[in-house]
């Protein structure tokens, strides 16, 4: 195998740990954070086919019903995603696992901060031209 192929099947490996390489039951208890705020991309890199298409029936079903089935599943990703991971995708190491979710709940934590911050620059925007607005009608 030339190396890309090695690290795209390294990358998309999904399937059991290998012998030896269990990953510690401490770790697949904990919230995951990339699977909670990131579910919808979480799941095709890191979760079965069943579990893929549940999300995208909640997406589906979400757009009527208010976004409800997608937050629930949101929260299911978020209590179980950890062992969903380490079940569904190969892990060469526990430290790669670590990494790997890692990665995701920083991408998570970016993603919600700026979902929190555009809005509000936006609306902060919006008061000042409409002030500026003002302020020209006011004199004209």
């Amino acid at each position: 195998q030339d190396s890309l192929t090695a690290a795209a099947n390294t990358a998309f490996a999904f399937g059991a740990q290998a012998p030896g390489n269990a990953i510690p039951e401490d770790l697949m208890g904990r919230w995951s954070w990339g699977g909670f705020i990131l579910s919808f991309f979480w799941t095709f890199w890191n979760a079965n086919t069943t579990l893929k298409w549940i999300n995208v029936g909640c997406f589906i079903v979400g757009l009527f019903a208010f976004g409800l089935p997608g937050l629930a599943f949101a929260i299911y990703c978020g209590i179980k995603g950890n062992r969903i991971a380490a079940r569904d995708r190969s892990f060469t190491s526990t430290a790669q696992f670590v990494a790997v979710q890692r990665a995701w709940a920083k991408a998570g934590v970016i993603v919600l901060i700026l979902s929190i911050a555009i809005p509000i620059c936006f609306a902060i925007l919006g008061v000042i031209l409409a002030g500026i607005g003002a302020s020209m009608h006011h004199y004209s």
